[in-house]
């Protein structure tokens, strides 16, 4: 099916072919099938993960429990400027009283650890060895302050990240 307009030579040919394939190709944007296969952007629900920032994705044994993550602002006395720290801990003890009590204060924890790793030099906390030491630490003292007495379980540090 061809347009005549009265053009002749090969630029009317091609001016026809045009027209026809436009007419065609805008008769076909009402069909229903072609309608339903756009995309016009946005996301899905299953492609949002209900995980949360602060959560580990392994799971940790009932003994166990996570600190959200902890991060604080620490200055490099070399250089003079300031970096973030970022850690990733859990606490674990075989005392089932201490574990629901450091339960119950898990964000009163991570409230005071942040003061207790602003303390110390970023350079400590830069260092491989040194680094998990300062952050157990910390976190320890933390623990203290918010419980009001001792801890007498291990303090494991999943990540320690100064940038």
């Amino acid at each position: 099916m061809f347009v005549n307009l009265g053009i002749s030579g090969k630029s009317g040919a091609l001016l026809g072919v045009f027209l026809t394939g436009l007419v065609m190709g805008f008769g076909s944007f009402g069909s229903d099938a072609l309608a339903r296969d756009i995309t016009l952007g946005g996301h899905r629900e299953e492609d949002q993960h209900s995980k949360t920032d602060n959560q580990f994705k392994a799971k940790l044994p009932d003994n166990a429990v996570a600190l959200p993550r902890l991060v604080a602002s620490v200055q490099n006395r070399e250089t003079g400027r300031w970096q973030r720290v970022l850690v990733d801990a859990y606490l674990q003890t075989s005392d089932p009283k201490a574990l629901g009590q450091a339960r119950d204060h898990v964000k009163d924890i991570a409230a005071a650890a942040k003061p207790q790793l602003q303390a110390r030099p970023a350079e400590f906390l830069e260092s491989a060895h040194s680094g998990v030491r300062e952050a157990k630490d910390a976190i320890r003292l933390a623990m203290e302050e918010a419980l009001g007495h001792g801890w007498s379980g291990t303090i494991y540090i999943r990540s320690l990240a100064v940038f």
